[in-house]
């Protein structure tokens, strides 16, 4: 059974899920091989295959961008301004 039909105290009724699912934007710096970027892979396969629109944005690329392709997840490059932009 679905975690998301499982309620509190084992009660299994359907619990309802928002209609199209959620829009879900999921931010690295970049898409390194490390325990974070690889969480949000996981993270973002099991939230595609649950029906929500998963994205997630970087500001540099790396070896982990391929898997997010192939993963189907949307990518967005947001480039830095400068040296004192907040995206480090």
């Amino acid at each position: 059974m679905e975690p998301s039909q499982r309620r509190a105290g084992g009660d299994r009724r359907q619990v309802p899920r928002p209609r199209g699912g959620l829009r879900v934007l999921l931010v690295l710096h970049r898409a390194g091989r490390g325990g974070t970027e690889r969480h949000v892979l996981w993270l973002g396969r099991g939230l595609a295959a649950r029906g929500h629109e998963v994205a997630v944005a970087l500001s540099h690329g790396g070896p982990l961008l391929s898997d997010l392709h192939a993963a189907g997840l949307a990518v967005h490059r947001i480039e830095r301004r400068g040296s004192l932009d907040s995206l480090y």
